[in-house]
């Protein structure tokens, strides 16, 4: 694990990146979505490539976090990883989603994941997360046609 042996996430993204180019004798690439939560000061990081849309939802809205960058394994210079940061100012609930998920929810004029979490009253990851999960199978028909993952956390500034 790059983390506990003191390594920072971008030097970890870059050594995976390297390591899927090294491996590949044919296609070979991956979606990379990390998102670090630093619990002394409420600052939530995400690092996106490849990777299905992430949202923040908190006081003041949703906040839709999304890369336009190639996966992993596709070139050997990965330069185009997107980090956004926020910080929790009292709370805020983190949802991250396969592209199985989100492919699901859009919609010709706007992003259907936003409009449900918006009908969400509860900062239950784990409501947040089964009504997500739910809504996407019966969108596709009550079959996931695709993976469809689901990752909700709830962070509350002491």
């Amino acid at each position: 694990d790059s983390a506990n042996a003191g390594m920072n996430v971008e030097t970890s993204l870059e050594l995976i990146n390297s390591s899927l180019l090294l491996r590949s004798s044919g296609e070979n690439f991956a979606t990379m979505d990390v998102c670090t939560v630093r619990c002394s000061d409420g600052v939530i990081s995400f690092s996106k490539s490849g990777a299905a849309p992430s949202y923040v939802k908190n006081e003041y809205g949703i906040s839709k976090i999304e890369s336009n960058a190639l996966p992993f394994g596709v070139m050997e210079q990965q330069s185009e990883i997107n980090t956004e940061v926020f910080t929790v100012e009292n709370s805020a609930v983190v949802l991250m989603v396969s592209d199985g998920v989100s492919d699901v929810f859009v919609s010709e004029e706007e992003d259907g994941l936003i409009k449900k979490l918006e009908t969400l009253e509860t900062v239950n990851p784990q409501v947040v997360a089964s009504v997500i999960l739910n809504t996407a199978i019966e969108l596709s028909g009550g079959k996931a046609d695709d993976d469809m993952t689901v990752i909700a956390i709830s962070i509350w500034k002491n």
